[in-house]
Parts: C-alpha cells; sequence; structure tokens
C-alpha cells in the first residue's frame, strides 16, 4: 500500500476495520494506535478495572498490550485469527492474572513474615518495584525453598500437602524449613535494597 493510500485508509480511526489498524500498525499510524485506545481495548479495562485493579493499573496493561500487538505485527508473522479486541482482550487478560499472582505471592510472603516470624521483621515499604525485587531474590534462593515458598504461597498448598510432595516430611519440618527460606530471602532483599 502507498502512504497516500494508508492515510486515506485511516483519516477516520473511529471506524476502522481491524485489518486497516494492522495495516496502520505497520506502517507506524498514529490513528491506528488511536483506534485501538478508543474502540479496542474498552472491554479490557473494563475487566481490569472490577479486578481488583485501578484505572492506572488498566492503563498500565493496556500499554503492555498495545506492545505486545505492535511487536507481533511488525515482525512479519503475525496472523489474526479472531476479533483484534478478542485478541488484545486475551493478551491483556493475561497479563493482568500475572500481575495478581505476583502481588499475591509477594503480599502473602509479607503477611506470613509479620504473623509467623515476628523476629523477622521483613519490612515490605510501598515501592513500586518491591514485588519485582521480592520476586528477584525468590529467584536467588535454592530449588528447595523456591519450591517450598511457591508452593505455599503461589499454589496455596497446604503445609500438609507440601509435606507430601516434598518427600513425606512432617508438618512441623515444612513450618521449620519455611522459616528458614524466609530468613535467606530477608537477607537477599535487605542487601539487594542495599546495593539497589
Amino acid at each position: 500500500l502507498s502512504p497516500h493510500r494508508v492515510k486515506n485508509i485511516l483519516r477516520d480511526h473511529t471506524h476502522l476495520t481491524d485489518s486497516e489498524i494492522l495495516t496502520g500498525i505497520s506502517a507506524r499510524s498514529d490513528q491506528a494506535f488511536q483506534a485501538i485506545y478508543h474502540n479496542r481495548t474498552i472491554q479490557l479495562k473494563n475487566y481490569i478495572t472490577n479486578n481488583n485493579g485501578s484505572p492506572a493499573d488498566a492503563q498500565d496493561i493496556e500499554q503492555k498490550t498495545i506492545i505486545v500487538l505492535y511487536e507481533k505485527v511488525i515482525s512479519g508473522h503475525f496472523s489474526l485469527t479472531s476479533k483484534l479486541s478478542t485478541f488484545l482482550f486475551s493478551v491483556g487478560r493475561n497479563l493482568w492474572l500475572k500481575e495478581l499472582r505476583k502481588k499475591s505471592l509477594t503480599n502473602s510472603l509479607a503477611d506470613d513474615a509479620y504473623n509467623d516470624f515476628e523476629d523477622i521483621n521483613f519490612t515490605m515499604e510501598a515501592e513500586d518495584d518491591q514485588e519485582e525485587r521480592l520476586l528477584s531474590c525468590l529467584q536467588q534462593l535454592g530449588v528447595a525453598c523456591q519450591r517450598l515458598l511457591r508452593g505455599k504461597y503461589y499454589d496455596k498448598m497446604s503445609d500438609k500437602d507440601l509435606s507430601e510432595a516434598l518427600g513425606d516430611i512432617s508438618e512441623e519440618n515444612v513450618r521449620k524449613r519455611r522459616y528458614k527460606c524466609i530468613q535467606k530471602l530477608k537477607k537477599f532483599f535487605l542487601k539487594e535494597k542495599t546495593h539497589g
């Protein structure tokens, strides 16, 4: 398509078809992106704000979703197999669920540190990147600790289930191991905070 043809197609972004939007993305047209923001992500933003998200969260996920679409389109290997709004909703929903899982894991770890192990004093200050830093520290732990903490806080397994999954160790040993793992996690977290 010639630039003139693309310009004519995109002169009114409110009535663009999915195909025209994808063509516009390839041409890096502002109108194509405006069409997405105005007409193709409303359902996604409503979903996020109705599922523990703020308007800012919705905007953030919307932008990340559009970046995913953009990268797929310019790769030259993207083929739309559904409505564009359906594709965007699916991508954005998965991104939001991933965010919720990260926040749930972070909050659960912090709560357990406060409630069950008061001597740890595992301070979770209000910082934008605290979830990312905590998950980064979690990855520095050994496989056994990762499995134990993810089982408890991510998969919501009971101590009994964990004792069986980890090789029939006692529930008391599960709790002792978790305590030691959280102690290690705290050291990594505080070290990263100091040197970050």
